[in-house]
């Protein structure tokens, strides 16, 4: 008998294993699209000031963005490692986790990378948010405050929460006015936290999300420019610095930082002392956005620090309108951004659903096994 050498036509791979592929090849090519769509961003945004003769960012200056982001990333990455060995230790297993080597390879692609373009990113929104007034339009603070008026049936929500903080402990408005002003450490923490994630396409989702929430909000700076209630209102800004002083100093050093810049646009000739970072801008609020957005993703990924980011979340909502930082209408535009920011990197990211009967995939175990073997952290 002869045996036919004749092979079978191969099977048509199933949806699952064609998205595997794709995401194979996603998880290579994401981190320097992020850092392509920062360059771009920035060169959009820049040409218009540009053209009116305005002093930019420099070279050191994306050093020193790129130096402060990346400290946080390493401080991060030493603190996972000490938590996974830590962890591996009291389950009995502390020699497979120090015999364990990372992918140190993808980890330096990536951390390169992404570090490279959320740093032009952070440059991009603060020379741009600083010089908001340069791409004309009128403020929309009379719009908003009469839009979150009609939205709270015919409520100020600045004066409400005002209010309520003003009559209630002196410890809650005291915690409420510290927690707001330590927004960038806690930001900058929790961004750290997630881009040093043992899971690629964890990290890699939550670098995506998290320019895209920067990003539009920057975008959103621009089409609708406004300085807040604190900074619009006078009166308002009195009441404030009576129940939260932090916020009230930081207000009083952006209202004249802006008025620096709207003299200097006015009169080029002359030099301005300006500081970049002080920008003022109002719509959407990025404060409630990147926090929001930050405890999103520590719910998808399973991590411990839902909670606790949760409430970070809550009170810097609260705290945006409390303390005159913001319009109500500001920040429920922030917690929309934030979702739809999550809802669009998790469409991309997660796969389609596995039935149950389907047998496992050529080299998922490897996979598995590989994934056993490094050490895990409930974070």
């Amino acid at each position: 008998m002869y045996r036919s050498c004749r092979r079978s036509p191969a099977a048509s791979p199933s949806p699952r294993r064609l998205w595997t592929r794709a995401a194979a090849a996603r998880l290579w090519w994401t981190p320097p699209l992020l850092l392509l769509a920062s360059l771009t961003l920035f060169t959009v945004l820049w040409r218009p000031l540009a053209a009116q003769g305005l002093t930019g960012p420099s070279l050191a200056m994306f050093a020193s963005a790129l130096g402060g982001i990346a400290a946080y990333v390493v401080a991060a990455f030493g603190l996972r490692t000490v938590l996974a060995l830590l962890l591996a230790w009291r389950r009995g297993g502390l020699r497979r986790g120090v015999g364990w080597r990372p992918p140190l390879g993808e980890w330096a692609w990536d951390g390169g990378w992404l570090l490279a373009g959320h740093a032009l990113l952070a440059m991009t929104y603060s020379w741009c948010k600083l010089y908001l007034p340069a791409y004309g339009g009128g403020l929309w603070d009379a719009r908003l405050a009469a839009l979150d008026t009609r939205l709270h049936l015919g409520v100020n929500p600045n004066v409400f929460a005002l209010t309520i903080f003003s009559q209630g402990p002196p410890w809650a408005a005291k915690l409420l006015d510290a927690e707001y002003s330590v927004f960038v450490p806690t930001m900058l923490a929790g961004a750290a936290w997630f881009l040093v994630h043992p899971r690629r396409e964890a990290r890699q989702g939550f670098a995506a999300g998290f320019w895209l929430v920067w990003a539009v909000g920057l975008v959103g700076y621009i089409a609708m420019p406004a300085l807040g209630p604190a900074l619009a209102f006078e009166g308002l800004r009195g009441e404030v610095g009576a129940v939260f002083p932090i916020a009230a100093r930081y207000q009083l050093a952006l209202q004249h930082n802006y008025s620096q810049v709207v003299r200097m646009l006015a009169d080029p000739g002359r030099e301005y002392l300006i500081g970049p970072a002080l920008g003022v801008a109002a719509m959407p609020s990025l404060h409630v956005a990147a926090h929001a957005f930050l405890a999103l993703w520590a719910a998808a990924v399973g991590s411990a620090l839902r909670t606790p980011l949760l409430l970070l979340a809550l009170l810097t909502f609260v705290g945006s309108v409390a303390t005159g930082w913001h319009y109500a209408v500001d920040s429920w535009a922030g917690l929309l951004l934030a979702g739809a920011a999550f809802l669009l990197v998790r469409k991309l990211l997660v796969p389609p659903p596995r039935p149950a009967s389907a047998a496992p995939e050529a080299g998922a175990q490897d996979a598995a096994d590989q994934t056993a073997r490094a050490p895990q952290t409930p974070c």
